[in-house]
């Protein structure tokens, strides 16, 4: 069920239709503004998110999915939903620290000090 659903999730409005379907409104703006962000379409987006966590999952990863989709009616999505979920996460701690790296606070503590910073 699983693989039917990554495989299908690049074609146009599947993606938007899962999340919709599974009750996750806010997980789907979370995804289509990264897509958007990224210039992809959010199924392509969803799609390599799938794959990406598919190939490179550990142990832990593939025991805490397993539990989630154990718990759920519909395991195919409990497992779409936790890997954009933990996905959307790590992107949003990126672009946290991207931001924090180049705000003004950062700059003048890198330049205190320095003929630059005053």
């Amino acid at each position: 069920m699983l693989g039917r659903i990554v495989d299908e999730l690049a074609q146009p409005g599947v993606a938007e239709a899962t999340l919709i379907e599974a009750g996750e409104l806010a997980l789907l703006a979370r995804l289509e503004a990264a897509a958007d962000a990224l210039a992809m379409a959010p199924g392509e987006l969803a799609g390599f998110i799938a794959r990406r966590w598919l190939a490179a999952a550990g142990e832990e990863d593939w025991l805490g999915l397993v539990a989630a989709m154990g718990r759920s009616n519909r395991p195919g999505l409990e497992a779409l939903v936790a890997m954009l979920r933990q996905a959307l996460a790590e992107l949003d701690r990126k672009q946290v620290d991207a931001r924090a790296a180049v705000s003004p606070v950062a700059q003048d503590r890198q330049t205190a000090g320095s003929p630059i910073g005053q």
